[in-house]
């Protein structure tokens, strides 16, 4: 029982600890992050066709995981988690799908989208293990009436036969929010000697779990107590006698006159 405690705490530490939480890492969260983004393409509506000045406001410029534009590239890739994930362009239409949500619906009633970016950084390893994932979810609460969807208002202004008019257009759209979340670890000395010292008090702890287990609910628990005490009568003053237990592991005292 012993040494299937120790066994078990051992266990823990390399594998939870260090392998899983990396325990001699340390660590930071919350990466400094800077998101552009620039929508481009032409699309087309029953009355009109549309480009990007139109149905874009206000006017945006994303760039940020670039890899490398060599030979080109990043005038014919679109963003895949297998094959391109290093490629910045996305498609509309493939965010709000991988969102789970319809194209068609989303763009006449509005909605937020958000686009998650994780980096989560061993640094030990070569430059290359460090990948960003990505992940797409509305935020907004499309089953609430009151604060679903996504709409603002602006004013554009014109004149008509000498009268200053203006005309309140209530836009309906998609809005895109890209967050960024990630952490990085790398080898330090301190985290690695407190988890090692932590590791071998515990190893300590089994000793005392073994004993309160055995002189508690084990059957023949007076017989490993005989074993594990020694019972020590010393004649008490008036001729009454005293009894006391000790350890038998304790380091022997003087022995005087009467004692044992």
């Amino acid at each position: 029982m012993y040494r299937g405690v120790q066994l078990l705490i051992l266990l823990y530490f390399i594998w939870y600890v260090f392998i899983i939480q990396k325990g001699y890492q340390e660590s930071e969260t919350g990466p400094e992050s800077s998101v552009l983004t620039k929508v481009k393409g032409v699309t087309r509506s029953p009355s009109k066709v549309w480009d990007v000045e139109e149905y874009v406001k206000p006017a945006e410029v994303r760039l940020g995981n670039v890899k490398g534009d060599k030979n080109g590239y990043l005038k014919g890739c679109t963003f895949n988690e297998t094959t391109d994930l290093y490629c910045p362009i996305f498609r509309l239409g493939s965010i709000v799908e991988q969102a789970g949500e319809n194209f068609t619906a989303l763009a006449e009633q509005g909605g937020v989208i958000g686009v998650i970016i994780n980096w989560n950084c061993n640094l030990d390893l070569p430059d290359s293990a460090c990948n960003p994932s990505y992940s797409f979810r509305r935020l907004d609460p499309k089953r609430t009436q009151v604060s679903s969807g996504y709409n603002y208002r602006f004013a554009k202004y014109y004149n008509c036969n000498g009268t200053n008019t203006r005309s309140l257009i209530k836009a309906y759209g998609i809005r895109i929010d890209v967050i960024v979340h990630g952490q990085a670890g790398k080898f330090s000395l301190i985290p690695t000697i407190i988890n090692l010292a932590t590791a071998l008090t515990s190893v300590g702890v089994g000793s005392f779990l073994c004993d309160w287990i055995l002189l508690t609910f084990l059957n023949k628990n007076d017989m490993y107590s005989a074993r594990k005490f020694d019972q020590d009568r010393t004649p008490a003053p008036g001729g009454i006698g005293n009894a006391c237990t000790t350890q038998a592991s304790s380091p022997a005292h003087p022995k005087g006159p009467g004692q044992l």
